[in-house]
């Protein structure tokens, strides 16, 4: 009796194919699995963000950051960053039960609060945006590449500091990137550590962190020389002038950067200081983001 046996072309052949369907189901399976953690991370973000809405409702303001990494403007600060961490959680009471964290790491979110503490944002990454066509470096699927992802309440153009009648603005409110290591706001701006939703880096939660993103040296989110759009009184602010010229220094401090695409950038872009509906867009602005003593008649 003739026993056949598998030619070396057909093993081959055999191999090659399952090669093939493995490929196509671990690719599958990944694509799976990183969208239920991104829908994870999105669903921890949303409800941190309506916990910390919350308390400030019934506290009047928002929950304290008791260890942070400081931004400063000269000696002006601007705004601490550090995670959405224990020490914030009990504050929360009834809000919030137990640390939202990242479902692969355990790492929880990444927590800033304006210097006045009217302010806040709350951001992380979604791992899935480019993983189509990045390289899978690890089981868990995740990539080098991640997009940013960020609630918040901060107004998206300026922050602000008011100290007695004073009135201090400056272009660009966002959380920094995981280079703790620089708490200039113009070193952030020149070396583009800055997290803006959509785009492709990661927010700092601390130093430890397992997860790392190799920044672009290509994006350009700030221009650095318009950092300071406004540094006056109340008083002066009420000045039709200074209100067109607040709107003129925050346009050159986005002219041409990557984030004057970006909806409420190119709108703001498009204002002809020449326009009266100019002024009165400007004056509606101050009064709600600045400070409610703007006179909007």
């Amino acid at each position: 009796m003739n026993k056949k046996a598998f030619t070396l072309v057909e093993l081959i052949v055999v191999i090659t194919i399952l090669a093939i369907l493995w490929t196509i189901w671990f690719t599958t399976y990944t694509g799976y699995t990183s969208e239920a953690r991104d829908s994870s991370r999105l669903a921890d973000l949303s409800n941190i963000k309506k916990a910390i809405d919350l308390y400030e409702i019934n506290n009047s303001k928002l929950p304290e950051i008791t260890s942070s990494f400081d931004v400063y403007f000269w000696a002006n600060l601007l705004f601490s960053q550090w995670t959405f961490w224990s020490d914030t959680v009990p504050t929360l009471k009834w809000l919030i039960n137990e640390v939202p964290k990242d479902p692969v790491t355990w790492d929880a979110y990444s927590y800033s609060l304006s210097q006045d503490k009217t302010e806040y944002e709350t951001g992380w990454f979604l791992e899935n945006e480019k993983l189509s066509y990045s390289p899978i470096s690890k089981a868990n699927a995740w990539t080098t590449i991640a997009q940013s992802v960020l609630r918040w309440n901060y107004n998206w153009q300026f922050i602000k500091i008011i100290s007695w009648d004073n009135v201090l603005a400056f272009a660009s409110p966002s959380i920094t990137t995981n280079n703790q290591g620089v708490n200039s706001l113009q070193d952030i701006s020149n070396q583009n550590l800055f997290v803006y939703d959509g785009f492709y880096n990661l927010p700092a939660n601390f130093v430890n962190s397992r997860y790392s993103v190799v920044w672009s040296t290509t994006n350009r989110f700030l221009n650095t020389d318009s950092i300071e759009i406004y540094n006056w009184t109340l008083v002066d602010l009420n000045q039709d002038v200074n209100q067109l010229r607040f709107i003129e220094n925050l346009q050159n401090a986005y002219r041409d950067t990557d984030l004057s695409g970006k909806f409420i950038i190119s709108k703001l872009l498009s204002k002809d200081l020449n326009s009266s509906e100019t002024l009165k867009d400007a004056k509606i602005m101050l009064n709600t983001l600045v400070s409610d003593k703007i006179s909007i008649k």
